[in-house]
């Protein structure tokens, strides 16, 4: 399961959750003989090598082929009319204002099927960019209430690399049945909880903005002062920690 590797390469300790994906993974397991199993692996090493090759989406077209439900309003959105989409919204002065305005680039998509609409405007991402990563300037919130997409889309956001947060849920009544972090973002999420350095850098965001709260109701003079002063702690720290972050990362702390 993609979802396990951070956990089985030994970057984030075995956890609850990990347990529970497990002990998931067996039950189904149980269900099948040991060529089928041997299959299903080389299903995965062949959606690996595909995705991550090419950066398509590999499962969308081949699930509308064999498993889709149209009465369930399921459809496959060309690849040509995902790319034209991302290319008339994801133009490079609006990605770089975004940059310059000190955020991540988010976007949300919240009937993501097998996620090809958000791998397509990953490729655009770049494209106007013109870099060959920007793994450390996304992130995606990707929901959809049909399992098999939500389990598509988690596989295949999770195989790019970029951080994601997906949920199997309805979009219209809000209700949500199940979450999962992509590789990439659990070990942000991950380094956020343990790392001493970056812990202080979100205690000094936090603080900023509670004592701007606070003082702005009391002494709005003094209020802004102390944001200044908590910015500036928060760079310093930044810039004498004796971990690595990307310039993304650490325009989250400023």
């Amino acid at each position: 399961m993609v979802s396990q590797m951070p956990y089985n390469a030994g970057a984030i300790p075995k956890d609850e959750r990990f347990n529970e994906r497990e002990a998931q993974y067996f039950a189904i397991a149980k269900r099948h003989s040991e060529k089928e199993m041997n299959a299903f692996a080389s299903l995965l090493g062949m959606t690996t090598f595909a995705v991550q090759t090419f950066e398509r989406d590999f499962l969308g077209p081949i699930y509308m082929d064999f498993g889709a439900n149209e009465r369930n309003g399921e459809f496959y959105t060309p690849e040509s009319l995902g790319i034209t989409m991302a290319r008339m919204t994801l133009t490079r002065s609006f990605l770089e204002s975004i940059l310059n305005q000190k955020k991540l680039i988010t976007i949300s998509d919240p009937a993501c099927g097998s996620g090809g609409l958000l791998i397509e405007a990953y490729q655009v991402i770049k494209e106007e960019l013109q870099i060959d990563d920007a793994s450390d300037r996304v992130l995606f919130h990707a929901v959809d209430v049909s399992r098999n997409a939500f389990n598509m889309c988690v596989i295949q956001l999770g195989l790019l690399g970029v951080m994601a947060d997906i949920y199997h849920g309805n979009t219209l009544t809000l209700e949500t049945f199940e979450h999962r972090d992509t590789p990439a973002l659990a070990l942000w999420r991950h380094q956020c909880r343990t790392d001493p350095a970056l812990r202080m850098l979100l205690f000094l965001r936090q603080l900023e903005q509670e004592t701007c709260a606070n003082r702005l109701i009391e002494q709005p003079n003094d209020g802004d002062a102390i944001a200044e002063e908590a910015v500036a702690a928060s760079k310093l720290e930044a810039s004498e920690a004796d971990v690595t972050f990307t310039p993304q990362q650490l325009k989250l702390f400023e």
